[in-house]
């Protein structure tokens, strides 16, 4: 693999570890997450990532993984907080 595909791959482990962190913050803060749905799809994700081998595979984690950016900040709004949204690499 190029070294730009390998840097996109360690930016992207980077949100999600974080996404992970928020994760837990939140949790510990009262978010309900029934059967862990939310924290099983991150973990899903590194997963995938690991698997990943195309641009077109980075392309549908980083989707995914705005998407759970998005459900997270929505409840860090509930509780009147506020994150600096992550920066996802371009493809």
């Amino acid at each position: 693999m190029d070294e730009k595909f390998l840097n996109l791959k360690e930016n992207i482990l980077n949100n999600i570890y974080i996404l992970k962190i928020n994760y837990n913050n939140l949790v510990e803060n009262g978010m309900m997450d029934p059967n862990s749905n939310l924290y099983n799809k991150i973990d899903y994700l590194i997963d995938e990532l690991d698997a990943a081998d195309t641009f077109e595979a980075l392309s549908e984690i980083i989707n995914t993984g705005k998407n759970i950016e998005s459900q997270l900040e929505s409840f860090f709004i509930l509780k009147g907080q506020s994150t600096i949204s992550l920066t996802w690499p371009i493809i």
